[in-house]
């Protein structure tokens, strides 16, 4: 099994860790079939955050009173940064298939309103934070395709 991103590098289930390569272990996501691909995705995501130095606060975090807001995939902190990220995830060709093609202005305009709503329930509104998004390709084969996209706005 291999994982693929930023650029095309290709990395094995080795520890390897090189300027522009990074390697993750074969994870038990891949075990299960029923669960769904935004799911694994997410699971892809965080496991590359991580190896990046970002520590994740909480995943799929929702509004627990009121109208439903919205979600947020992943809510890491960077340094002093809080980051919010959105992770869309497909399964097609690298070249073919963009799961970036699915972040709409409606999607992060609701991506705003959840943030908000996140900074203000920990009383961390001063706190200064921006949006990223990460995005995983399956192929046929299973090979996750990553990009992470920095600062999409803030």
């Amino acid at each position: 099994m291999f994982f693929v991103w930023e650029k095309p590098v290709i990395l094995k289930g080795t520890k390897k860790l090189g300027k522009t390569s990074m390697t993750l272990p074969i994870f038990s996501f891949f075990c299960r079939k029923d669960e769904p691909i935004g799911k694994k995705g997410e699971q892809v995501a965080a496991e590359y955050l991580k190896k990046k130095g970002y520590r994740i606060l909480e995943m799929n975090y929702k509004n627990p009173k009121g109208k439903q807001l919205g979600e947020i995939d992943i809510v890491t902190r960077k340094g002093k940064d809080i980051v919010f990220v959105e992770v869309k995830t497909r399964r097609g060709t690298p070249g073919k298939a963009f799961p970036e093609d699915n972040l709409t202005p409606g999607k992060l305009h609701k991506l705003e309103k959840i943030a908000a709503h996140f900074l203000q329930s920990h009383r961390i509104q001063g706190t200064s934070y921006h949006f990223d998004a990460v995005t995983v390709l399956f192929d046929e084969k299973k090979t996750a395709t990553i990009r992470h996209f920095e600062h999409i706005f803030t």
